[in-house]
């Protein structure tokens, strides 16, 4: 077992941050010393070829506007002349590093919790002092400033935390061996603003701890150290250990040892507790530091020494515990080292319902130290036992405990009660009743698609509890679920399946939308036509109607029609109700049996005007005897509206396309007066050739579509 053990309170976290922040190693800050005055207070190091930039908002509030707006990172490169760094306005250059700073987002958290240990509570700090569902929390004004503070010393623990909480950053494109300031601000708020000059640093600078002390125990180790001393420069502490004699070290503290003080208790020491494998090993210690911008700083002398037993030590163990038909009872044999037993007083037999729990004695206390067996009636299948042995200064040594499992080859009784409950968020919870039988090792679950099919295990280990909670598939075709339960007992007899239960799994996908295979336009009215959706559990279509109003969206949809009755394939609808020249808007709305739904892709349809009287007239189409030609006459009134004519041609079964439009100066017609004419020279004899001729004002709007006219050449 290691942990940490500090000889100071605990006490506001916002003189803890302020402590290790401005106390320990900020000397080149380019402000006062006196944070209260300021808003903003930062420093940086240069080494390992970056930089590392620290910043310290004084408040809360001040914190919270720069994970609003985020910082603003200015990078101001130094000249050097005779070796000395100089700032001008001449040599100055000016680079913008960062314009937005803000701590992760929650899925780039998630990424980074893999790798670093303390980046899961690091976020959860960031998101309780600046979520929204947290105001219960952030409103009381010590909580709020002890998360902050708590924040900030995550902060000081590692420079990628830092930059992860949005007051750090690393810079690695700077020369090595140049000076550089930094100008870190909150965007909109140029009053918190600080400004952080960085030297390159020199590692023999950094001091190394003070040598630490040792309290050797039975197989542990406390180590003691000064962490706050006038030259401390140190966010956190790690613990390093050596078992070759001091050549080589290893870290023993999974997590940074912080020192947490008060004024009162600055100059107490820092504690670490380890346990050691062995007492006869020699461990060597030391401490090394590590400052708030991840610099490792020199290792401390080391100390060193063994642990020191409190007890003899007495090796015990069972041998065997075996069956005696003719007297039907269990005889239970240990073994114990010569060396030792001697300083035996007794032994006693202890048994166990379960390896963890408390234990009784069993064998009375008659057994001696000569005593080497124990017989009895009363040994239990499924119960564990124990040899203690009791030296004269009345401590026990107990063996490793060992399991009795009598001859049995009847397997436990099925489960009953076996009962289900579902939520609509996908967890299954199975309950049952427990086996009366003492041998029983666990339950295992096993789940089904169907009521008579196979059913596969879902438990990995048996499971001791009557209850099974499982996260069944969302958004699935799958509507129903079955469970079934078995148990186990300490011998791996399997039980009989318990009755099935089964779940009905909430249906969230929406039916699949309908599509539309056919519109016409004819004056007042308007053909419409669709396939169904596909899915099996759809109860309604309906057929939905608007204006198509030219820059803005209607959304007041009129029911025209309501399918309830699904039909195989298709449906029609004539929509009489209609305005000359309207475009409108057409939409089909499909619900399924759970209320799911879902819509079609919208049609627009113009509907035809009315007009007041045609305007083709004459139509005629005819082959030309000499040449072969097409040709397409018509006449037109004297008060026509038409401003041009679509001519729409199509060959044999060919679906008519647009083949011209024509006006009264177009090359491609002959116009006399109120007579137009239109001639096709590309033909093929023997072919069938179809023309319908469009006229439209000079809106573009159709008033007036002649039938369709064939000729055969």
């Amino acid at each position: 077992m290691k942990y940490t053990n500090t000889a100071h309170q605990f006490f506001s976290l916002t003189s803890l941050f302020l402590s290790i922040f401005t106390v320990i190693g900020f000397s080149g800050i380019a402000q006062t010393a006196d944070i209260a005055l300021h808003n903003l207070q930062g420093a940086g190091r240069i080494y390992n070829q970056k930089a590392v930039i620290r910043w310290i908002p004084s408040d809360t509030a001040v914190w919270r506007l720069g994970n609003l707006y985020g910082y603003r990172i200015v990078r101001i490169h130094h000249a050097t002349i005779s070796s000395t760094p100089v700032l001008t306005s001449s040599n100055e250059e000016n680079l913008l590093l960062n314009d937005t700073l803000r701590p992760l987002e929650p899925a780039q958290w998630r990424i980074l919790s893999d790798s670093l240990p303390l980046a899961r509570a690091a976020a959860s700090l960031i998101f309780s002092i600046t979520d929204s569902a947290s105001q219960q929390i952030t409103s009381n004004p010590g909580v709020a400033e002890d998360r902050f503070g708590m924040t900030m010393l995550l902060a000081d623990l590692d420079p990628v935390l830092a930059c992860a909480l949005g007051v750090g950053f690393i810079d690695t494109t700077m020369v090595v061996g140049e000076t550089y300031t930094y100008q870190v601000t909150i965007n909109g708020h140029s009053h918190l603003t600080t400004t952080i000059k960085c030297h390159p640093s020199i590692p023999e600078k950094i001091k190394p701890p003070n040598q630490p002390e040792a309290e050797w125990g039975d197989q542990v180790a406390t180590i003691s150290w000064e962490a706050n001393t006038a030259d401390s420069c140190y966010a956190f502490f790690v613990v390093e250990r050596s078992v070759d004699g001091g050549h080589s070290f290893e870290s023993v503290n999974a997590l940074p040892i912080v020192a947490l003080y008060t004024e009162a208790t600055r100059t107490a020491p820092v504690k670490y507790t380890d346990s050691l494998l062995s007492n006869d090993q020699v461990y060597h210690y030391r401490i090394r530091g590590v400052t708030p911008f991840g610099q490792h700083g020199p290792p401390s002398p080391a100390v060193s020494g063994k642990g020191i037993s409190t007890q003899i030590s007495i090796l015990l163990f069972i041998t065997a515990i075996q069956f005696n038909s003719p007297q039907d009872e269990y005889q239970i044999s240990w073994h114990v080292d010569t060396t030792s037993s001697a300083e035996v007083y007794a032994y006693e037999i202890h048994e166990y319902t379960e390896r963890n729990t408390p234990g009784r004695n069993i064998g009375g206390s008659s057994l001696g130290p000569d005593a080497r067996t124990f017989s009895s009636n009363q040994f239990k299948h499924g119960h564990y036992y124990s040899v203690v042995a009791l030296d004269k200064s009345g401590n026990n040594y107990s063996s490793a405990k060992k399991l009795l499992l009598k001859k049995d080859d009847h397997p436990p009784l099925p489960p009953t009660g076996l009962s289900t409950w579902t939520d609509t968020v996908g967890n299954a919870l199975l309950i049952w009743s427990k086996n009366t039988e003492e041998d029983i090792q666990g339950y295992r679950v096993y789940i089904s698609n169907h009521l008579q099919g196979d059913y596969h295990e879902i438990t990995v280990n048996p499971v001791s509890d009557t209850f099974f909670l499982y996260q069944y598939p969302q958004n699935t075709l799958q509507q129903k679920l079955y469970f079934s339960v078995s148990a186990i007992d300490l011998r791996g007899n399997y039980s009989l399946h318990a009755t099935p239960q089964i779940i009905e799994i909430p249906d969230k996908n929406p039916p699949s939308a309908p599509v539309f295979s056919y519109s016409l336009a004819e004056h007042q009215k308007i053909t419409i036509c669709w396939i169904h959706s596909s899915s099996e559990d759809v109860v309604n279509h309906q057929l939905q109607r608007t204006i198509a109003t030219p820059g803005e969206e209607n959304e007041e949809w009129q029911l025209l029609a309501n399918h309830i009755d699904k039909p195989i394939i298709s449906a029609c609808f004539e929509d009489i109700g209609i305005g000359s020249g309207v475009t409108y808007r057409y939409r089909i709305v499909v619900y399924d049996a759970s209320g799911n739904k879902n819509t079609s892709d919208e049609l627009h349809v113009e509907a035809l005007r009315e007009r007041p009287a045609p305007c083709l007239l004459n139509i005629s189409i005819e082959k030309e005897q000499y040449t072969g030609r097409i040709l397409l006459e018509w006449d037109t009134p004297l008060q026509s509206e038409a401003e041009l004519y679509i001519i729409y041609s199509s060959a044999g079964q060919e679906s008519l396309q647009s083949r011209a439009t024509l006006t009264r100066n177009n090359s491609a017609a002959t116009a006399q007066g109120r007579h137009f004419r239109f001639v096709e020279d590309h033909v093929i004899r023997n072919q069938n050739y179809h023309y319908q001729i469009a006229a439209k004002d000079k809106t573009g709007q159709t008033i007036d579509l002649s039938p369709i006219i064939s000729i055969t050449l």
